[in-house]
């Protein structure tokens, strides 16, 4: 009589989708690089970021950088998001 032996992935979707960021973690690092730098050295000089697109495209255009040329691994264009947080003093007059 013949032995059978199965054998079952142990990856599910959840371990996939987790090892695709580790996978592509480092490669879009290395792409927006680039960028962080350009934003930290405006942040620097004026202390302030571009708070739209038109504004964020512009800066780092002055910085040596295409935003619409950059892509993700899929070859996706990046997409631009904006959101704005006051700082409290924590007085309320």
């Amino acid at each position: 009589m013949s032995e059978t032996t199965t054998t079952t992935p142990s990856a599910t979707g959840t371990d996939f989708e987790r090892e695709q960021s580790r996978v592509f973690a480092d490669l879009i690092k290395a792409q927006l690089k680039p960028l962080s730098d350009v934003l930290y050295a405006r942040y620097l000089n004026a202390v302030e970021y571009p708070s739209d697109e038109a504004a964020l495209v512009s800066t780092l255009a002055q910085g040596g950088v295409d935003f619409a040329a950059l892509r993700d691994p899929w070859g996706q264009p990046y997409r631009s998001r904006f959101s704005f947080q006051r700082e409290t003093t924590g007085s309320n007059s």
